[in-house]
């Protein structure tokens, strides 16, 4: 069964950052010119680039087995919001796991997909501020969608 599949607006930006950084950017590249990329959903835009394309394709086929991915993020601020946050590692760019990519995103009730973050292992200097990124991206795209409570936006 398929998921409903979104993306934080700067996920974008770190893909350009990764394709920057790779050495094979043809995993990274898009079938899709710059007009056609901008107006297409966030499916079209991940099946359009080889390497998430196989990404999307493993959280949707291990949406019923999250456990094959890390949860260590040490907060899951919301989880009352049906949204847990997972942080997984795939091989990418002749690197294996533990020195591929990472991608921070979360599973969220009714199978939906958030992706937030990505960066090859070496661009991350700091995992903390990372996955505090990403917890803010969250925040903001809950936010945008009025998916926040009141209370949560003053804390």
């Amino acid at each position: 069964m398929k998921c409903t599949l979104y993306a934080c607006p700067q996920f974008w930006s770190d893909v350009k950052d990764t394709r920057k950084s790779a050495s094979k950017k043809s995993l990274f590249e898009t079938s899709l010119d710059e007009q056609q990329f901008d107006s297409s959903d966030t499916e079209l835009k991940l099946d359009s680039i080889e390497i998430f394309r196989a990404v999307s394709t493993v959280v949707q086929n291990t949406i019923d087995e999250p456990k094959k991915f890390s949860v260590t993020l040490d907060k899951q601020p919301f989880l009352e919001h049906g949204f847990t946050i997972y942080k997984a590692r795939f091989a990418a760019d002749g690197k294996g796991q533990s020195s591929g990519l990472r991608i921070i995103y979360c599973l969220g009730k009714e199978r939906v997909v958030l992706f937030t973050c990505v960066a090859f292992k070496n661009a991350v200097e700091n995992e903390a501020k990372f996955e505090a990124e990403a917890i803010w991206r969250i925040g903001q795209f809950l936010e945008f969608n009025g998916l926040r409570k009141e209370t949560e936006k003053t804390k």
